[in-house]
């Protein structure tokens, strides 16, 4: 008997990242977001969820955490939402962006309350 389960969603972020070409620093920076996006998440609710559960409001919360009660600066909230392997994925699918579309996305470009997605340069 074979085990064909699927690949974890962290390791399918990490063979986009590997297909490419990026350094294994920004590699693992990606990972790093995409891992906090999930903690956070399961610090608010209370378990843990896979972000195929997690819509445009779970995004938004969390942006607005980094931006509000972090501080964080618009460099490191663009590269979240780079990170952020779940959030790509529905938008590759549900926009129709290419992964460099998407890879190439900044939080100024999704704006969540219009449910609009400016794609720059595509």
């Amino acid at each position: 008997m074979s085990n064909t389960s699927e690949p974890r969603l962290e390791d399918k972020l990490r063979g986009v990242l590997r297909l490419k070409q990026y350094s294994p620093r920004t590699e693992e920076t990606y990972v790093q977001w995409y891992r906090r996006y999930v903690h956070f998440h399961a610090q608010t609710a209370g378990r843990m969820r896979h972000p195929a559960e997690m819509g445009a409001g779970e995004v938004e919360a969390f942006l607005t955490n980094l931006a509000v009660d972090r501080k964080l600066a618009a460099s490191s909230q663009n590269q979240a939402v780079r990170g952020d392997a779940g959030l790509l994925c529905k938008l590759l699918y549900g926009c129709g962006l290419r992964v460099a579309e998407g890879l190439a996305l900044k939080v100024k470009d999704v704006d969540l309350n219009g449910g609009t997605v400016t794609v720059r340069g595509g």
